[in-house]
């Protein structure tokens, strides 16, 4: 990108090659370098677009408190440019380079195809449990799904399973830490699963997606169905951050402040609690399984509502 070098060059001409660049530049010139989507670092709702044009016309961003708050909110990589340079206003190298990073962000939402093959399917209820999330819909085939696809995995997130048995279920929790059911896994980390459940099972895409493979869940919608997760977030939890490797900040939810009251935790916790019945619930057939994980997860739901209501 011509813009991206005029930038570099100009980096280069204010701080020289001997030392580090500020690390707020450092950090973006990284974040944009990595194979992840631009739109996941580029956010763009009609809140961070005004302040972007706003940067765009040379505006002094930093004298606007408002603007900076927004920034840190929403988009950590600008501001964190902001917070390293010492004038007010974006340096006229950097316009450029922000325009074209905008397109392309909102490039990835254009002309978005209708998947085929909609019609709702009913998974059995052996394998799958959510009583408050019917399928509304069906997960859709896509064009992406023929063959292996290498650009759908911008991070190599370590994992590990079992020689033998299935990977386990997966879980998907609300913010309070109400669970809201469970999908037998086949496949270990697969994206596939997380977005069959949130495509096939919600009239609407959730704000906010926290998990510990959200980097190519994100890539994994994106290449499937744009429109559908146009305007949910995809962050991983701290204590899976540590072992990703390839993907952007962008995607740590310690970079966004908004949300440091969560627990990001709240599936592994869950999931620590499950080990208590692993034993017993490897080496049960289908209904038995089906029976035992519903109970105990309505047993820890309860658990959960009665310690709010007692408060």
């Amino acid at each position: 990108m011509p813009s991206l070098a005029n930038f570099l060059d100009w980096c280069l001409a204010i701080y020289g090659n001997e030392a580090a660049f500020p690390i707020g530049i450092s950090k973006f010139i990284k974040d944009i370098s990595c194979n992840t989507p631009i739109c996941a670092i580029l956010p763009l709702d009609e809140e961070l677009r005004r302040v972007c044009d706003k940067i765009k016309r040379s505006v002094p961003v930093k004298e606007f408190p408002s603007d900076m708050e927004l920034l840190q909110r929403k988009c950590p990589a600008l501001f964190g440019i902001f917070s390293s340079l010492s004038d007010s206003f974006a340096p006229a190298e950097f316009i450029p380079l922000l325009t074209d990073l905008l397109n392309i962000a909102d490039n990835a939402f254009k002309d978005c195809e209708a998947p085929q093959d909609d019609s709702v399917v009913n998974p059995s209820s052996l394998l799958a449990n959510f009583p408050s999330l019917k399928p509304v819909r069906g997960r859709g085939t896509y064009a992406a799904d023929k063959g292996k696809q290498t650009f759908e995995n911008p991070c190599t997130k370590k994992s590990g399973r079992h020689p033998t048995l299935l990977p386990g279920i997966f879980l998907i929790f609300c913010q309070h830490g109400i669970n809201y059911g469970y999908s037998v896994m086949t496949t270990n980390e697969s994206p596939d699963m997380p977005f069959t459940i949130l495509r096939s099972r919600f009239t609407r895409a959730p704000r906010v997606v926290v998990y510990d493979n959200a980097c190519n869940l994100h890539s994994y919608c994106l290449n499937r169905d744009p429109a559908f997760f146009k305007d949910t977030q995809f962050l991983v939890d701290r204590l899976h951050w540590a072992d990703h490797t390839g993907c952007s900040s962008a995607y740590h939810i310690s970079c966004y402040p908004d949300y440091d009251y969560l627990n990001s935790q709240i599936a592994e916790q869950s999931n620590s609690g499950l080990k208590k019945i692993k034993g017993p619930l490897s080496y049960m057939n289908d209904e038995n399984f089906s029976r035992h994980c519903s109970f105990y997860l309505w047993f820890k739901n309860r658990e959960i509502m009665m310690r709010n209501i007692n408060r």
